[in-house]
């Protein structure tokens, strides 16, 4: 655990993380805390080894260590914690609001769209809260209506179809846009 090389502690943190034993966890835990915590830019690469180990623990604790390395400075660590999201698939879409946001990053933006697609119908009701929500990021909201295109059914077009009332003329015309996308399909 205290090796130079992040790959074995990594690797350490993940079989401790499957013992029968509290502690073993617990330290574990810990262990992956301080890899992904560590901002420093010479540690982007035990955040991104820390990224795959969470991939590889079944205990669903550690899947909340996964959020903050979405949203990564350094593009690498934040695209590795991405495929981890995918990976792990999880149910209980833990990930979707961290996903949503990354729509605003153009670099990272057709990633988060395939995960949240992924989801299918069950990731609708969170991306019209986020569309609807003035707070938001205009650009993060003007990237929902393809992402909502992207996951064809009747709660889609109805999510589409309430936007061409909105008064940001971009998200009106990317609704429109999404509609007539996924008529064609």
């Amino acid at each position: 655990l205290e090796d130079s090389d992040p790959r074995i502690v990594a690797t350490a943190a993940v079989a401790l993380a499957e013992s029968d034993d509290e502690n073993d966890r617990r330290i574990a835990e810990d262990t992956i805390v301080r890899l992904t915590s560590d901002g420093r830019d010479s540690a982007v690469a035990a955040r991104r080894e820390a990224a795959r180990a969470i991939t590889r623990t079944t205990d669903p604790r550690f899947r909340q260590l996964l959020i903050p390395l979405l949203n990564d400075p350094d593009i690498s660590v934040a695209r590795e914690a991405i495929r981890s999201a995918r990976l792990l698939d999880d149910a209980d879409l833990l990930f979707v609001p961290a996903l949503v946001s990354l729509l605003g990053d153009r670099r990272l933006k057709n990633t988060a769209r395939d995960i949240l697609v992924s989801y299918g119908t069950e990731v609708i009701p969170t991306l019209a809260f986020f569309l609807n929500d003035e707070n938001e990021d205009p650009w993060v909201r003007r990237h929902i209506p393809g992402t909502l295109a992207a996951i064809p059914s009747e709660a889609s077009v109805a999510e589409l179809s309430g936007c061409l009332g909105t008064e940001d003329g971009f998200i009106r015309f990317k609704a429109i846009k999404a509609l007539e996308r996924m008529r064609r399909k």
